[in-house]
């Protein structure tokens, strides 16, 4: 039986998560976007957060279950699921899901940084921006669950500088993966 590898990718608002899922993609990857999976659970409850419809209170087997479908479809790729906003939950799918490899990335940048960039990337207003990205952070609660995030990741990328570095991080967490 073949054994898969995946990456769970997860961040703060605007810390890069979307690039580095095109990324790990361009390199090989299967790119799977949580939220569609969430959707077609059938435990939980709708809700909808930043403008956007998701599942809440699901069980987590069941999430499981539906990556597992997933990744028989898709055999000797690296699957990236992208994106985690529970630590513990994505604990939970490293520890009992059947991949050969499984690591958790965490991409995190400097809070001004990440207003710019969703004021660059919806051509809004600074104040407009941080207004957007203080209700993304809450519904995710960044700040308090960032130590949760670093016991739980097996890699921390910060994506404060230069793109390049950026990708360089993402390729050398990628190989590291194939290699397992």
């Amino acid at each position: 039986m073949t054994k898969h590898k995946f990456i769970l990718l997860a961040g703060s608002s605007e810390s890069g998560k979307s690039t580095a899922g095109e990324y790990l993609s361009s390199l090989g990857a299967i790119r799977i976007k949580l939220r569609p999976i969430l959707l077609h659970l059938h435990s939980g409850n709708f809700v909808r957060r930043a403008g956007a419809l998701t599942r809440e209170n699901f069980d987590w087997d069941e999430l499981i279950a539906a990556i597992e479908t997933l990744s028989n479809e898709h055999r000797d790729v690296v699957m990236v699921f992208e994106s985690f906003i529970d630590p513990e939950l994505a604990k939970y799918v490293k520890e009992r899901a059947s991949a050969a490899a499984c690591y958790i990335l965490y991409i995190d940048a400097p809070r001004a940084l990440r207003i710019a960039r969703q004021a660059r990337k919806d051509e809004i207003n600074y104040t407009s921006s941080e207004r957007i990205v203080g209700q993304k952070d809450e519904y995710k609660q960044v700040e308090g669950n960032k130590c949760r995030w670093e016991k739980v990741s097996t890699h921390l990328i910060d994506n404060s500088g230069k793109l390049s570095t950026f990708l360089d991080s993402l390729a050398t967490v990628y190989r590291s993966l194939i290699e397992r």
